[in-house]
């Protein structure tokens, strides 16, 4: 074999993968290195060179033969030199740490005393940091907030009834009670209302869009659910207490209680009076032309027509406060002045 056969190689390949300029030049400066040392040693037969590339790879070589401990040495110097490489590459995150989440934020809570309570705002986070940040700040305060009615101004996030409720019992576990929410997230809104809580729902100019709030009744144990605002196309409000709304019910919305039905405006949309049954139930409304009037189980479709009693159907067309209520097995309306004397008796005969 000439010695021409051992010349530098060209486009040699890194062990292992192993980059970079530097590591390329001294594995080629061995590989030379070795070149050289073969050819010192005179030319080998086939069999010789495959003996001692076998010996090679596999670790094991033939110490007597000049060029197998030469190839050994080449062997333990490429290592040397692939570990020194892989220490110099910095390591890339794990999924774990780059998974990691930024640190809460602190004072995203704000607790100040007023006059008529406690106001609490919660800023922007995590809701489980701010959950335990409201707790930390509470139990820090002491007894001072102790017995207090909270203003709660949650802004724009939207929350659930169960995230709502977290904020309830963090509230109560130090003796305070969450009086009303503030926000602008109509889905919040929605959750204070399924909570019987009292609630504002706000515009982006701070104008107040809508309000609910409970009220006692003079009734025994019964309770008013008010409701201040028009309940549009889509929105339903059901409650187990009767109902009072100040403004309209309009065309696609839907109101039901257990109880009374009260519309300071007109309704337009489903009203539906004694939904456990009550037949005791009425609806009153400055103005009734209802898509649909259930009390109990009797629905508008069996109002009885205008007659010398001055019953008449649901749509009228007569703009007068008017009342709703079960007579015999069926739906009639009478106008609110029109009505007998005696109070609230003529809506339980």
């Amino acid at each position: 074999m000439s010695t021409e056969q051992f010349g530098k190689p060209q486009g040699r390949s890194l062990p292992n993968g192993v980059g970079g300029d530097g590591v390329q030049a001294k594995l080629t400066a061995l590989l030379d290195d070795a070149t050289v040392q073969a050819t010192a040693n005179g030319p080998t037969t086939p069999d010789e060179t495959s003996h001692n590339n076998e010996g090679a790879e596999s670790g094991f070589v033939d110490n007597e033969s000049p060029v197998s401990a030469e190839v050994a040495r080449i062997t333990a110097q490429i290592k040397s030199i692939q570990a020194g490489a892989g220490k110099s590459q910095p390591a890339e995150p794990s999924p774990a740490q780059a998974a990691t989440p930024a640190p809460p934020t602190v004072g995203a809570v704000t607790v100040k005393g007023r006059g008529d309570g406690v106001a609490i705002e919660l800023g922007k986070g995590l809701w489980p940091e701010l959950i335990q940040e409201l707790n930390d700040r509470l139990a820090q305060s002491g007894n001072f907030f102790r017995g207090g009615h909270v203003a709660l101004d949650v802004g724009g996030r939207p929350l659930l009834e169960g995230e709502l409720g977290q904020v309830r019992t963090a509230l109560e576990s130090h003796g305070m009670r969450l009086g009303v929410v503030r926000t602008s997230a109509e889905r919040t809104f929605e959750s204070a209302i399924a909570l019987g809580l009292a609630a504002r729902l706000t515009a982006d100019d701070g104008q107040v869009g809508a309000e609910v709030e409970s009220a006692a009744s003079n009734q025994g144990f019964a309770n008013f659910f008010v409701y201040r605002g028009n309940l549009r196309s889509g929105q339903v409000l059901e409650r187990n207490e009767h109902i009072v709304v100040i403004g309209d019910v309009n065309p696609g919305a839907e109101i039901v209680s257990q109880g009374d039905i009260l519309v300071w405006g007109r309704i337009r949309g489903i009203a539906h009076a004694g939904a456990a049954g009550d037949k005791r139930s009425v609806v009153v409304a400055l103005h009734l032309e209802p898509v649909q009037l259930r009390i109990a189980g009797v629905v508008a479709i069996d109002v009885a027509p205008a007659g010398a009693t001055g019953r008449r159907p649901v749509k009228s067309g007569d703009k007068r406060p008017e009342v709703a209520y079960i007579a015999g097995d069926q739906i009639v309306i009478e106008p609110w002045d029109e009505s007998r004397p005696g109070g609230l008796a003529i809506f339980r005969r």
